[in-house]
């Protein structure tokens, strides 16, 4: 329905999600996904395309994951630096990422076999002062805290 090059739409009318925000797709087997995406204003003209990103599916079993919560954040609100101290629960991968208040990832780092009562401690000194979500995941866990730089 538009040119992928200029992002001119061939044809006047919603794009496929109509005034949906969001898209959900069900059932996707494994493998390799590629997406982009395009804004339309209210005259039906179209944006250039995002810049093509992709995500993998490995497999389509269901999996458990524990939302319990199995680390801590200190200090927060943080001054630039970010402890996070793993409570009672051995992890043998383990990454942790952080996202800015737009959903950005500005940090992102693999462990291996993190014993319990381990710490972590990451600078976000040269980061812009603001909200930042902190996610740790592995081994069928997986939470989200929220840390105030400021």
């Amino acid at each position: 329905m538009a040119d992928l090059s200029t992002g001119y739409r061939k044809v006047v009318q919603f794009g496929n999600t109509n005034l949906d925000t969001c898209w959900t797709i069900k059932n996707l087997q494994p493998n390799t996904y590629f997406w982009s995406v395009q804004a339309i204003d209210n005259a039906f003209a179209g944006s250039l395309f995002a810049t093509e990103n992709s995500f993998i599916i490995t497999s389509t079993g269901r999996e458990v994951l524990s939302f319990d919560k199995f680390f801590n954040i200190y200090p927060n609100p943080t001054n630039g630096i970010v402890n996070i101290i793993f409570e009672n629960q051995n992890v043998e991968n383990l990454i942790i990422e952080i996202f800015d208040n737009t959903g950005k990832l500005i940090y992102m780092k693999q462990f291996e076999n993190v014993k319990a009562k381990s710490i972590k401690e990451i600078d976000l000194s040269t980061q812009p002062k603001g909200i930042y979500f902190i996610k740790v995941y592995g081994d069928n866990i997986l939470n989200v805290e929220k840390v105030l730089f400021q």
